[in-house]
Formats: structure tokens, sequence, C-alpha cells
């Protein structure tokens, strides 16, 4: 299976409420097993809390990369991600309008149109790193 990456968004909401969405586009070529290629890509490693994307092999947001699997993750409704979505970007401060917009096409319109969604479902508390 051949994975390309094809672009990244970092969307900050700036509204001193700590919020980003971090969007990695791939390109995948054979559609067997799309989790597991995409999780053994190298710049699904990194923490966010430094560097760039790629920048930490071991870790990936708060967890251990090495404990992330294909089952980590859960297939979901791609409308209910997104109402869900909406409702965690607007949780502690108003999202400005240049954010919106990002969100609505970079998030929101391609899961409409996503053949699957899949959101990670709690690898559990030792999946947290230092």
């Amino acid at each position: 299976m051949s994975v390309v990456h094809e672009g990244h968004d970092f969307i900050n909401f700036r509204n001193r409420t700590y919020q980003w969405v971090d969007v990695l586009r791939f390109r995948i070529s054979d559609e067997d097993d799309v989790l597991a290629a995409v999780l053994g890509h190298e710049l699904f490693g990194c923490s966010h809390a430094v560097g760039e994307i790629g920048g930490d092999p071991e870790r990936h947001g708060p967890y251990w990369r090495k404990l992330i699997t294909p089952d980590s993750y859960r297939r979901v409704d791609a409308e209910d991600a997104v109402r869900r979505l909406r409702v965690w970007a607007e949780q502690y401060a108003r999202v400005s309008d240049a954010v919106w917009m990002r969100l609505e096409t970079e998030i929101y319109q391609r899961s409409g149109t996503a053949d699957e969604v899949h959101e990670l479902h709690g690898p559990g508390e030792e999946s947290y790193h230092d």
C-alpha cells in the first residue's frame, strides 16, 4: 500500500482556548487497511507540544504512538461527527468567522464527501505519554 502525504492544515482558533484542528491529508493507493497505513506514516508522529508534524515519532497528541492501532478507531456517522466538532469548537469561546470558514472548507465539507469517517476512541489512560 502506498501512502502519500498531500497536505497539512493547522487551524489555530486563536481565542485564548488553546484549541486547534490539525488536518493531515493523505492519498492512499489501496483501501485494504487505510487506518494502518496512516498510523504507520512518519507524519503521524506529533505530540503537538513542540516541533513540526512528524517531529515526534514516539507520540501522537497525548498518546504513545505504538499504543494506537486501527482498533483504537471506530467508524462514525459523518454528520454526527461534524455536529460534535461544531459544539466542541465553541465550548469555551466564540470562534472567529475566519476560523469557521476554514473549518467549513477543510473539515466539514470533506467529512460530508468522505466514504468513511473514523474517530479515535479513547485508547485508555495507559496510552498517555509523559
